[in-house]
């Protein structure tokens, strides 16, 4: 069976709109008790920051801003993911990791050819 190739842009909205839900649903009240003395909520501010952006580079031409703030994501999350490493293993920062990878590589782009 073939994949069906139309739907990729589709799936990069998805993959779009589950960043943000996972950040409004996982981190709203972390990001709202506005504590900037704390490294680990500017990296979170950081990263819902930049999948806003991330967001509305969807509606642009160019995909500077969606590449730009893809490889921003994926920088803040690994940051994140090792001032967590003594406490243990956040493994949720391995989704900010492969999607933010995904559009640092990809951007807007979508690959219809065969």
């Amino acid at each position: 069976m073939k994949p069906v190739k139309s739907a990729l842009p589709l799936a990069k909205w998805l993959f779009r709109i589950a960043i943000l839900t996972f950040i409004s649903y996982h981190y709203k009240e972390e990001i709202l008790t506005w504590n900037f003395k704390n490294l680990e909520y500017i990296t979170i501010l950081g990263i819902t920051f930049f999948a806003i952006l991330l967001f509305i580079g969807g509606f642009l031409k160019s995909s500077s801003i969606s590449v730009i703030s893809g490889l921003l994501i994926f920088l803040l999350a690994i940051l994140k993911l090792i001032l967590d490493y003594p406490d243990g293993l956040n493994t949720e920062m391995f989704l900010f990791i492969v999607l933010g990878f995904y559009f640092f590589a990809s951007g807007n782009y979508y690959y219809l050819k065969n």
